[in-house]
């Protein structure tokens, strides 16, 4: 029997071109956000779980010549060509196609492609033999990424990948070479850098710094998702990458994502992405991040009060590990960076002296903050969930005991058997 050759793309925002050789370009977006049909159906294709969703001359970064770089005293003494001798000549290296790495397993399969990703190795070839299906969509998943195109003859895979701006960008900052960013990348890199600086500035240790860059996007970015097609990979929607977030202030979860990636790499923290579904059970991505060489979930988009909290940023998404993320569901093929089981209390917003067991408390230490002067209080009920109004209650009786008057706002969510509260007095 004569092999078929299929060719898939696949992008998060999907445009399908349907020809004779099976040709789909699939983008992340079209997986995040599913209502665009986009499912190959080239009878070898197969299908795993559920459907898922200028920069100015003056502002230019000053990139170190390499004759500026200080050299070691030591340093080795490499021989010109023309002093070498034809004899001792070295002939030049021929491009030897890399060897085909056969997969058994789609974690293996995860880890390969990451890997790879990770080294700036983004054609990679390989065969899969495992029992377990897949498709071009889960691929987009696992690595996180704005797009990819495969093709393949049988059980031999090539597979292309199309990073989101803000990898591309971070890659130009610590190479020192802009000279493959557009004008519009440059700009943001730019940016991103003033934001980085002034941020280091105003704080005082990697956890403050964090919470700056945190804060910052979610205080200056507006969520916006229209529906929105891609096709040329190349030049995306805006408000799907850290261009988007960082200049324009608009953003969905994908340009939130981008663009807090790219601010916490410059800043120097490891970070990464990862796609899950969210508690309405819809294609959703969020950024991880490495702590003491465990992961943790950072999501600046369900932080914004633009994306719904209405009034305030908060935090129960900020350095949240597996227990704090009821709302979230995924697959461990989506999971290349393992999340923590338990959130961290040196790491996670809520410590010990943010978090309560019973309501009375914590509107004790509420009204006598508020007594001192402050007005915003970011608190988390322990093992109970309560609406607004039970905390209101309690709030009430306790600032009767008060001779002052005070009006607040109290905004609350469940999960995980966990509430979170922001009091703010006005």
């Amino acid at each position: 029997m004569k092999k078929r050759k299929v060719i898939i793309t696949v992008f998060i925002v999907i445009t399908a071109l349907l020809t004779s050789s099976c040709f789909f370009p699939y983008t992340l977006y079209e997986a995040l956000y599913p209502d665009t049909d986009v499912t190959p159906e080239c009878d070898n294709t197969q299908d795993i779980g559920e459907d898922f969703p200028a920069v100015s001359e003056e502002d230019e970064i000053s990139v170190p010549k390499k004759d500026e770089i200080p050299q070691e005293e030591d340093e080795i003494s490499v021989p010109q060509k023309d002093e070498i001798s034809a004899e001792d000549e070295i002939p030049p290296e021929e491009d030897v196609p890399e060897e085909e790495r056969t997969i058994y397993s789609l974690v293996e399969l995860r880890d390969y492609l990451n890997e790879k990703k990770e080294r700036d190795e983004l054609e990679i070839r390989f065969e899969y033999l495992g029992t377990e299906k897949f498709d071009a969509q889960l691929i987009a998943r696992m690595l996180a990424t704005f797009y990819i195109q495969y093709e393949y003859t049988g059980n031999h895979y090539t597979l292309e990948i199309t990073e989101f701006p803000g990898d591309r960008i971070a890659d130009a900052y610590f190479s020192g070479n802009t000279s493959f960013l557009n004008d519009d990348e440059k700009q943001a890199l730019n940016e991103a850098v003033k934001i980085v600086e002034a941020a280091k500035k105003e704080t005082d240790g990697d956890y403050e710094l964090e919470i700056y860059l945190h804060d910052y996007l979610a205080e200056t970015i507006t969520y916006y998702n229209p529906s929105a097609d891609v096709p040329d990979p190349s030049d995306p929607p805006r408000h799907l990458t850290a261009v988007g977030g960082l200049l324009d202030k608009y953003a969905n979860c994908q340009g939130y994502t981008d663009s807090f990636y790219l601010l916490a790499s410059i800043a120097g923290f490891k970070v990464g992405r990862m796609c899950v579904t969210d508690f309405n059970g819809e294609g959703h991505m969020t950024n991880t991040i490495s702590l003491d060489d465990e992961w943790y979930i950072v999501d600046v988009t369900f932080d914004d009060a633009s994306y719904g909290n209405e009034y305030k940023t908060n935090y129960r998404l900020f350095n949240a590990g597996a227990d704090m993320c009821d709302e979230y569901d995924w697959l461990e093929v989506w999971e290349y960076n393992p999340i923590a089981e338990i959130s961290d209390k040196n790491y996670y917003y809520y410590t010990e002296g943010d978090s309560y067991e019973s309501l009375e408390a914590m509107s004790e230490d509420i009204v006598n903050g508020w007594l001192r002067g402050e007005t915003e209080f970011h608190t988390l009920l322990l093992n109970q969930t309560v609406d607004w109004s039970a905390l209101s209650d309690v709030l009430y009786e306790y600032l009767l005991k008060t001779d002052e008057e005070g009006y607040y706002y109290i905004w609350s969510f469940y999960t995980a058997e966990n509430t979170f509260f922001i009091v703010y007095f006005y």
